[in-house]
């Protein structure tokens, strides 16, 4: 159950005003500061930031912020809140779940709106915030933060869709932290109390945004390795998942791949130059992309029974295999092919029977030789969000949708997509 955050009276109260909180500030920035360096050698994911769970039609959330969204004591996401939100929403849902998450443990509400440049927003069905309890060991002055959140939350519902709803989580618990659980402390508590209040003072008349005053139930004393533990995160996720789930439920099902870009009105062309750009950083490492995928497009050939599989890039106005097994078509015009058609569609694109299919028949692949009637492919996406390609099945015969694996098509998709990213992130 989620719990409310109440604030007992302590002596401290009278030490509020503004001359005062100016002085101390200072002091808490130099404590925060030394006390940080405690946490430089507690582990911490290092593997692509998002992460997932098995199922179809999948809700798409954003976690933001810093706290426990950095995955203290952890070496994965999928261990951390990332992927404990992705399973719980499942088990909720039935449908499957793609978390991203943006965090970053030295992120203030001054540079938040920065640390969204370059995310695809409005492809989200919901995004969460967790922010302020560095501003309240900070001491952050509560006029900058009115502003800063102000800007934030008002940045989030332009760049989003009308359906995706922007959740705003309280700071709290300061002192369940254990380099902050002292004197100053307790100080940063209290003003956290005022940073929320402003807080909810700005996001009550935003129409999509909620705020969320939740936390896990923690013992009041532990050690960095009992604070920062998965069952952490799975109470955090649970806490979140059911909160967000009742919203996800009603929406539309599910953003595609062409949706407008509320900030990019004329956004066609933009679209198409930042997924291009973002295959072009790919490829700038020139990989090996047999080496790299050749077992898991192998694993796809065999596990649909079809004639061939491959990941594919679409590389300005051409399809690339990129990585194949069973029949190589090697490069085929973009216009009318199978994975153009797989990066514009939302989820899995199943094409039972080509010839009777008027979007492809005459496309080249599809009046190839060998000719192609069967196909299912599901969309890479670049670290950014960019479809850059896709993995893809396909075979001379017919099938039936209903005897094609979509999950399991989708699972081989993502691991394609992750070994893509720690390729990337290493290059």
């Amino acid at each position: 159950m989620a719990k409310m955050t109440r604030w007992p009276a302590h002596p401290f109260d009278g030490w509020t005003s503004a001359p005062f909180r100016l002085a101390l500030a200072p002091l808490m920035r130099a404590w925060v500061i030394l006390n940080f360096r405690d946490l430089e050698n507690i582990p911490r994911p290092s593997d692509a930031p998002q992460a997932h769970s098995a199922g179809l039609d999948s809700d798409r959330v954003l976690l933001f912020g810093s706290g426990p969204l950095v995955g203290w004591g952890v070496l994965s996401h999928d261990l951390g809140i990332p992927g404990a939100l992705a399973r719980a929403l499942t088990r909720r849902t039935g449908r499957g779940a793609d978390v991203d998450v943006i965090a970053d443990p030295r992120m203030l509400i001054g540079s938040a709106v920065g640390a969204l440049d370059g995310a695809r927003l409005c492809r989200y069905d919901a995004i969460v915030v967790f922010l302020g309890v560095g501003d309240a060991v900070f001491y952050t002055a509560t006029s900058l933060w009115r502003r800063a959140v102000t800007d934030l939350l008002a940045r989030l519902e332009r760049s989003t869709s009308q359906t995706t709803q922007v959740y705003i989580v309280e700071a709290a618990g300061i002192r369940s932290i254990p380099i902050f659980d002292s004197v100053l402390g307790t100080l940063a508590e209290r003003h956290a109390q005022r940073l929320n209040r402003i807080t909810r003072a700005v996001s009550a008349p935003m129409p999509r945004t909620t705020l969320l005053s939740i936390a896990p139930d923690l013992p009041e004393r532990r050690q960095y390795q009992d604070y920062r533990a998965a069952p952490v995160y799975e109470q955090w996720a649970e806490l979140l998942a059911s909160v967000l789930t009742p919203a996800l439920d009603p929406a539309p099902h599910r953003h595609e791949s062409g949706e407008a870009d509320p900030l990019e009105p004329d956004g066609a062309q933009r679209r198409e130059a930042r997924r291009q750009r973002a295959v072009d950083e790919f490829d700038r490492p020139d990989p090996d992309y047999q080496a790299l995928l050749g077992p898991i497009v192998e694993l796809a050939l065999t596990s649909f029974g079809a004639d061939g599989a491959s990941f594919s890039l679409v590389d300005g106005e051409r399809v690339r295999m990129s990585c194949t097994a069973g029949h190589d078509r090697g490069e085929l015009p973009r216009a009318g092919s199978f994975c153009n058609l797989a990066i514009r569609e939302s989820g899995v694109t199943v094409i039972p029977d080509a010839r009777a299919d008027e979007r492809i028949r005459n496309g080249p692949t599809a009046a190839g030789r060998p000719e192609v009637r069967f196909y299912a492919g599901f969309a890479i996406e670049s670290p950014s969000g960019e479809r850059i390609g896709a993995l893809c099945v396909f075979g001379a015969e017919p099938r039936a949708e209903a005897d094609v694996n979509l999950v399991l098509l989708r699972e081989l998709a993502l691991t394609v997509q992750g070994e893509l990213a720690r390729q990337a992130s290493h290059a």
